[in-house]
């Protein structure tokens, strides 16, 4: 586990410190397979929210983020009253 780890951290020996190397890091959070796993998990989320949400993709130079939001007034009102977007994500 450690060996696949030390590209992304390194351990200073006796000063308890861990360090992430943020160029290997970014390259993790925009690595195809993490954003095929969170994209995979939005849609499973917004099958249980309906047509009224929609999934996007936003790619950044540091990572990618995949948000579920409101499509239309009916989802955004919806949301308001029942919480409806935590509670689809188990929040």
């Amino acid at each position: 586990m450690w060996n696949a780890l030390a590209k992304y951290i390194s351990i200073q020996r006796g000063k308890n410190k861990l360090l992430l190397n943020s160029d290997t890091v970014s390259e993790l959070l925009n690595s195809k397979g993490l954003v095929d796993e969170l994209t995979k998990y939005a849609e499973q989320k917004k099958e249980k929210l309906g047509d009224d949400y929609v999934i996007e993709v936003q790619k950044t130079k540091d990572r990618t983020r995949v948000l579920i939001g409101t499509a239309n007034e009916r989802a955004v009102k919806d949301n308001l009253e029942n919480n409806t977007l935590l509670k689809a994500v188990g929040r």
